[in-house]
């Protein structure tokens, strides 16, 4: 016969054991965006600077690049700390999971554009934009794209690889999107005043594209479309079935 209070007190124990794991997930997140901020800002402070006149001289430009690494350096040092090799391992693995159906690598490569341009009329019809306006030329974006092959692995290996699977588990798909959403979007803060990188209302408003920055040159409606596509994507990867 089972003994009621043991029964109990087994439940009670599985309850503070998740207690304490759903703490620990949340410091160990609050030690992934505390490092990956300190690690991308620091790299980019040079280029604020600068742009600002604050420091005599051009800082190089190369720290913008090395500053995208912050999120991915952040999460390879939390999975090394608390799994060791094998933890790194296992998150470096998760750049290499492709066997997924092929409608997920539509959605992954028809999203990014749609959001873009529908927020591109937005702005265009809010008198954001200049009249004048244009595109680069296709052999820039094709240098954009392949720049973006190498730089976009290293946000999100942290962002995606990292924190979303644990933001998941203390907080649920949607929740965890926004959070994460929300985060991002600020991480990018300190480009708004680089020039030379199109998050900047120093740059001139006559280009539309993708660029190392990704966002729109308007610092009131930046951050906002930047938090919904994000939000879009990580509310896609939440939906997304796992590899086989």
């Amino acid at each position: 016969m089972i003994d009621p209070s043991r029964t109990r007190l087994a439940d009670e124990a599985g309850e503070d054991t998740e207690i304490i794991h759903r703490n620990a997930e949340k410091r160990r997140l609050v030690l992934f965006f505390a490092l990956a901020f300190v690690a991308s800002w620091l790299l980019w402070m040079p280029l604020v600077a600068s742009s600002r006149n604050w420091i005599a001289g051009p800082a190089p430009f190369l720290l913008f690049y090395l500053g995208a690494a912050g999120p991915a350096l952040a999460a390879i040092v939390l999975s090394g700390l608390d799994h060791g090799k094998r933890g790194v391992w296992s998150l470096l693995s998760r750049l290499a999971v492709w066997r997924v159906h092929p409608k997920w690598y539509l959605i992954a490569l028809l999203l990014p554009g749609a959001v873009r341009f529908i927020a591109f009329a937005l702005l265009y019809l809010s008198g954001y934009v200049r009249s004048d306006v244009s595109f680069r030329k296709w052999p820039e974006l094709v240098g954009i794209f392949l720049l973006m092959l190498i730089l976009v692995p290293l946000e999100e290996l942290g962002w995606r690889g990292y924190a979303l699977p644990k933001l998941q588990k203390i907080s649920g798909a949607i929740r965890a999107s926004l959070i994460l959403g929300i985060m991002w979007s600020f991480w990018h803060l300190p480009l708004v005043w680089v020039k030379g990188c199109i998050k900047s209302p120093l740059r001139p408003q006559r280009t539309f594209s993708s660029s190392p920055c990704r966002s729109f040159r308007s610092r009131s409606c930046s951050h906002g479309f930047t938090i919904a596509r994000r939000v879009a994507f990580c509310m896609h990867l939440s939906s997304m079935p796992p590899s086989t």
